[in-house]
């Protein structure tokens, strides 16, 4: 029988920041197609999806198994760090996305185009048995450590609802279907993916092995390029901003889609922050007892949670100007495109 163990050892360093706040270069990639059609189509635009994922809980673990060897035994490594936002509310990343959607349509009714409603687009094929959700509430299911949030103002349809609260995806996108069903409409869909936190481990720390497991993090708040995932094969969201319209049976034939580049990174707001755990491993070599050797290697668990402060009113703020900076690029550049 084989107790095991494992000495766990953190480090936190912090570091001052600036406090001014910016956000790094936008770079945005683009796909752009069929400009003149789009120019023909009607000037309706009809929001089917408009989410902010907000991260408030960054989880990393490693875990290594017990080795055994002909003369010793290496115990079972397990390392976990836990990085926490505290200081900002629900009612902050709920006004957060309320002004960000709000700044959307204001900026697309002030272009001439009429917004369609729910009520309008809730007879079509595409739709039939789909639920319609109210927004307004942020949901901690759909991925691990974020939470994510629709408008107050807003109703959606989504193709179900799963056991534990997790909305129910398309594999493939179906702006094109909505369009052509809803009499050539332009279907804007918007997401918006703001992590807080991120694998903060160097080359030469990756290098260092202590034949244990070792998790490194980081603060890193930004709008990711990369999205996130999580249970399900089409549960996933990435930062994407995409106008599509269709009159060629549910065929995109003017697409204006946006994504990141790059991360954009919202700095002076966080206060930079390095949480380091090691799980080093226990040996055992044995004792002798005759004609075999009794090993034994003691087992521990220990689990560390660092608070990562933030003000509120900086962290609406950056927030609020790396997404609307995106936004504002997709839907600018749509417009030249229908214009």
């Amino acid at each position: 029988m084989y107790r095991l163990s494992y000495l766990f050892l953190t480090l936190v360093f912090a570091l001052n920041t600036a406090d001014a706040q910016s956000i790094s270069e936008l770079q945005v990639s683009s796909t752009e197609t069929g400009k003149g059609k789009l120019r023909k189509a009607p000037k309706k635009v009809y929001i089917a999806d408009f989410k902010v994922c907000y991260q408030v809980l960054y989880v990393a673990q490693e875990k290594k198994k017990a080795r055994v060897y002909s003369d010793m035994i290496q115990s079972a490594t397990d390392a976990k760090i836990s990085m926490g936002l505290q200081g900002i509310s629900e009612a902050d990343l709920v006004s957060n996305t309320d002004y960000l959607y709000n700044h959307v349509v204001q900026k697309l009714t002030a272009a001439g185009y009429q917004i369609v409603t729910p009520d309008e687009m809730a007879g079509i094929k595409e739709f039939k048995g789909w639920e319609r959700k109210k927004g307004g509430g942020l949901s901690n299911v759909q991925f691990e450590g974020f939470l994510m949030s629709t408008p107050t103002n807003f109703e959606y349809f989504i193709k179900g609802t799963k056991e534990d609260g997790r909305e129910k995806n398309t594999f493939t996108d179906n702006s094109a279907k909505i369009s052509y069903q809803g009499d050539n409409v332009s279907v804007l869909k918007i997401s918006l993916v703001v992590p807080m936190a991120e694998d903060g481990e160097s080359y030469m720390s990756a290098a260092f092995d202590l034949g244990g497991a070792k998790v490194v993090g980081q603060t890193a708040l930004k709008l990711s390029k990369r999205g996130v995932s999580g249970k399900g094969i089409s549960n996933a969201l990435g930062t994407n901003c995409s106008f599509v319209n269709s009159e060629a049976m549910g065929l995109p034939t003017s697409i204006c889609q946006y994504s990141l580049k790059e991360d954009l990174d919202i700095e002076g707001v966080l206060e930079k922050t390095k949480v380091k755990a090691v799980a080093v491993a226990n040996i055992s070599w044995g004792v002798s007892a005759g004609l075999f050797k009794y090993f034994e290697v003691e087992n521990s668990f220990m689990e560390k949670v660092t608070a990562i402060p933030v003000d509120p009113e900086k962290y609406n703020k950056g927030v609020r100007m790396a997404c609307k900076a995106f936004v504002d690029y997709g839907i600018d550049d749509f417009l030249k495109n229908a214009n």
